[in-house]
């Protein structure tokens, strides 16, 4: 969907529950060009944060659920140097740049991006970054608000499956609103899991510019096919609660 046709979004996407990929609607986003693994590495010095142990999120969710504070300027450095050791890296992921103790470090980055404003009932917005590596993977997992995912440098290829394919997914339920799935699916163990052969779902690739609308309970995960920089943003409105499976 062209930046120039987000009028139709409202009948066509959102209210049919589609997800779609949006393009030409960061072509004036100031962080395009600008936002590379230097840029914030340069920004973030001096900045120390708990960082997951590693950027596999089905290893995170069911084995090593744990963090270290590391300096983020040189997990950076680092990342974009592959000078990483280990099967898998640090992830400094799900970032929250508007919390009390972030909210700083990310003054600077605030007016370099616009979300399109295409909820009508919108109640309010929260606004994550994500920096990894190549293979960082999170699991099939779903979000209780709408959101896009918008693709500032590097490449992550997206797995969605609509929410009433919850029944072929293996969910579970780990905290009081997350739901994770405990399939792998670019690998699937189908003698372990193989109700999820009947799965119908949708894979992209975002490239550099184009995002990604999710809509809430959509069933989606994602895989960095190189280092790659994400700003990520939940759109509340009042229509939305807790899914309870």
């Amino acid at each position: 969907m062209d930046a120039r046709l987000l009028e139709r979004f409202w009948p066509e996407f959102y209210a049919r529950n589609i997800p779609v990929v949006v393009t030409g609607g960061m072509d004036e986003w100031a962080a395009m060009g600008m936002w590379t693994p230097s840029y914030f590495r340069d920004l973030l010095v001096g900045m120390e944060h708990p960082l997951r142990e590693t950027d596999d999120e089905i290893e995170y969710a069911f084995v090593n659920h744990t963090k270290r504070v590391m300096s983020v300027s040189d997990y950076i450095d680092a990342l974009d140097k592959e000078l990483l050791e280990g099967s898998r890296q640090p992830y400094f992921g799900n970032i929250p740049i508007a919390s009390p103790d972030t909210t700083c470090w990310f003054a600077p980055i605030r007016d370099h991006f616009a979300f399109p404003d295409v909820l009508r009932d919108r109640v309010g917005e929260e606004l994550r970054l994500w920096i990894g590596g190549r293979g960082q993977r999170s699991t099939i997992h779903n979000d209780s608000n709408h959101g896009f995912n918008a693709q500032v440098y590097g490449r992550k290829t997206f797995v969605l499956f609509p929410p009433e394919e919850h029944q072929y997914l293996y969910t579970m339920r780990i905290s009081d609103d997350t739901w994770v799935s405990q399939v792998e699916w670019a690998d699937p163990d189908l003698s372990v899991h193989p109700e999820y052969s009947k799965a119908t779902g949708m894979e992209v690739t975002l490239e550099v510019g184009e995002m990604l609308y999710i809509p809430a309970f959509w069933w989606h995960s994602a895989r960095a096919e190189s280092v790659a920089i994400n700003i990520n943003i939940w759109i509340f409105t009042p229509d939305i609660g807790k899914w309870i499976q």
